[in-house]
């Protein structure tokens, strides 16, 4: 790609989301909050909330304040519809054996998972005359893209591999966000199985350049000016960041880990299926360990 072609691409992300900055600032929902989310859109970029595990009271709740927060756009990202059925044979087996850390920690028993309303959702998102749309974990079907259309939805798909990104693109996608394998969080793939998906971020964007006509954007944990401009030289049109909002003031990220976060070597995480019941690169912890040490239940995602 021409340095004018991928300049035009790089404006082309900026006008389809109407931001000043081609950046993604996607936070984990395990630590989002609606002022880090606002925030970033109020600095120019794309501020991201994950509702893919929210019932639509909080989905309605979380982007109402937001709302109250910025006047600038944001984006909201779901999971497409998961059918995964609940085994309550391995929650019981899981809440017996985690008893004795959570008693250690003053914590009570969680309350039984509840399935995902997908339905719901959208028709909560469609209520709510959200904006901007990223889709994880695979695409919409047809009915959806066409609902989405008639608001006039500007939408993204996150992807971890070529096939996938092309089916996302035959389902109308304007927009790829490239979650190589260092990324944080899940692993998004579809089209090919997890070995497979599992090429060098650098390798990813080069096949994205070459094969796609649609703008990607570089989401690979990056953490250096190197790291952005090698992701922009490979024809990235714009950068996802997430582990560098952790220390934000806004950020719910326990206190005691952000300090030691900052001396953590690149094994402090690794990609498993121990943390959320499919392959997702999280910080390894005694939990996860204990986990798999004695071979203990998981339940599937989500």
């Amino acid at each position: 790609m021409s340095s004018q072609n991928h300049q035009n691409q790089i404006e082309r992300v900026q006008w389809y989301f109407d931001i000043e900055k081609p950046i993604f600032c996607r936070p984990s929902f395990c630590w989002q909050t609606p002022e880090l989310i606002a925030q970033a859109s109020n600095s120019g970029a794309l501020g991201v909330l994950s509702a893919g595990l929210m019932t639509p009271e909080e989905l309605a709740e979380n982007v109402g304040r937001i709302r109250e927060l910025t006047d600038k756009p944001f984006a909201v990202e779901i999971f497409p519809e998961q059918k995964t059925a609940f085994d309550e044979k391995k929650f019981e087996l899981l809440n017996k054996a985690l008893r004795p850390v959570r008693e250690d920690l003053g914590l009570d028993d969680p309350e039984v998972p509840k399935g995902i309303d997908f339905e719901a959702q959208f028709k909560k998102i469609l209520d709510l005359d959200v904006k901007i749309l990223g889709v994880c974990l695979g695409g919409l079907r047809e009915p959806y893209m066409e609902a989405l259309e008639e608001k006039d939805v500007r939408i993204y798909g996150v992807s971890s591999n070529l096939k996938d990104s092309k089916v996302l693109v035959a389902s109308g996608v304007k927009t790829i966000l490239a979650q190589g394998w260092g990324a944080p969080g899940l692993r998004s793939f579809c089209e090919s199985s997890v070995t497979a998906s599992a090429i060098d971020s650098l390798t990813y964007f080069s096949e994205l350049n070459r094969a796609l006509k649609i703008p990607f954007v570089a989401d690979a944990s990056l953490l250096s000016e190197d790291a952005v401009k090698a992701a922009l030289q490979l024809g990235a049109s714009g950068i996802v960041i997430s582990d560098g909002l952790i220390n934000t003031s806004e950020s719910t990220f326990p206190q005691t880990w952000r300090l030691p976060l900052s001396y953590f070597s690149d094994g402090a995480s690794e990609v498993n299926s121990f943390a959320m019941g499919r392959p997702s690169r999280s910080l390894y912890t005694g939990i996860l360990e204990a986990i798999q040490e004695n071979e203990l239940p998981v339940l599937d995602f989500p």
